[in-house]
């Protein structure tokens, strides 16, 4: 409520929340900033190195690694304090989740994303559908209609933000 809606345009804080804080323990300078940033960089490419480990030989999912590395847009986004790689970071997290069957962990991930940015709710669509259509064709979908709840859990955290949004700043 204290900070003016022209700085935040009405998004999720969690990311500047905790980078504020990670500045407030290990002082404020641009060192520990970027250091920051890197760390979820660095962060994201092991969970990417991860999540491509369970379709792909280890070599090619370290060339897959690479190959992300490599690109520009990673290398620029690398070091800049902007929530898209805690967006990239919490997006394959959740995934590798989702494929270990830890619907659970995967939804709070994905709560965690929505409040890094709104975008994440895609993720949370595409794993609950995929979720749905696994149900459907093991035929298993009143036995686990509480586990596909699961994945609307990022859409209620969402609206609960929203509705916080209007009631402070109309």
């Amino acid at each position: 409520h204290s900070l003016p809606p022209e700085l935040s345009r009405g998004h999720p804080l969690f990311f500047y929340t905790l980078h504020a804080s990670v500045l407030k323990v290990f002082g404020n300078s641009l060192f520990v900033s970027h250091s920051f940033s890197l760390l979820i960089s660095s962060l994201t490419l092991i969970s990417t190195y991860l999540l491509a480990k369970e379709f792909m030989p280890k070599i090619v999912a370290a060339g897959c690694v690479v190959l992300l590395l490599s690109q520009p847009i990673f290398m620029a986004q690398s070091g800049l304090v902007i929530p898209e790689m805690a967006i990239a970071l919490i997006s394959t997290l959740a995934i590798l989740s989702f494929l270990k069957k830890e619907y659970l962990i995967s939804a709070l991930l994905l709560c965690t994303g929505v409040m890094i940015k709104e975008s994440v709710i895609l993720v949370a669509a595409f794993l609950g559908f995929t979720y749905l259509l696994q149900l459907l064709r093991t035929k298993q979908l009143m036995k686990s209609l509480t586990r596909l709840l699961i994945f609307t859990l990022p859409l209620f955290v969402f609206l609960i933000f929203l509705l916080i949004q209007k009631s402070q700043h109309g």
